[in-house]
């Protein structure tokens, strides 16, 4: 019992170690690995904390799969700890870029809705007349910046207009994105009558 007691303690200090000086390898400067404390406080100092993150991780697989007493690394307590490590940082790292693509789709919508006002304000000013050029040569002169011409999820030109429509001609369509983006089988449409679908 003397000796798992023994045990116990020098597992908890080298843990308790690993958390209040592990960037500065206390720990394993406790445990006798003087080249992994010597690689972790240079680390750590020499980059003035700019790497302190990639020292945190060697603490972090030092506590998890490091035995001080048996002076060994479990291999399948280093595979699940890479597990538990990496399974956050994917699924953040994906939901972000879930989150970054929607925006990017909800920017290409607005850059539509956008058009579909000034093509209406345009016929207000001239009687109901859009304007004459297809595609840029007509969309430009609604004001219209530059980068609202584009889709943002594709970065291609995926917009179409067809030019010297007037409202006069109600269900037919002058503005339309090309089929097969990220909108899959759904496709917005402008027509003359101002409706957008």
């Amino acid at each position: 019992m003397q000796q798992t007691g023994e045990a116990q303690t020098s597992r908890l200090l080298y843990v308790l170690l690993a958390i209040g000086g592990g960037l500065f390898g206390a720990h394993n400067f406790y445990a006798d690995r003087k080249r992994m404390a010597i690689f972790q406080l240079l680390l750590t100092v020499l980059s003035c904390g700019l790497l302190a993150g990639i020292t945190l991780l060697t603490v972090l697989f030092d506590i998890f799969c490091y035995d001080p007493q048996m002076k060994i690394f479990h291999k399948k307590r280093c595979g699940l700890a890479l597990c538990a490590f990496l399974l956050p940082l994917f699924l953040l790292l994906g939901g972000g870029y879930a989150l970054y693509q929607h925006d990017r789709k909800k920017h290409c919508l607005s850059n539509i809705c956008d058009i579909s006002f000034a093509l209406s304000a345009y016929a207000a000013d001239y009687q109901g007349q859009f304007p004459k050029g297809d595609n840029d040569s007509g969309l430009l002169e609604l004001e219209l910046r530059a980068e609202q011409l584009f889709c943002p999820v594709e970065k291609e030109r995926r917009y179409v207009y067809l030019g010297g429509a007037n409202q006069k001609m109600g269900r037919c369509p002058i503005f339309f994105e090309l089929p097969g983006g990220h909108n899959k089988n759904k496709t917005y449409v402008i027509y003359a009558s101002g409706i957008l679908q």
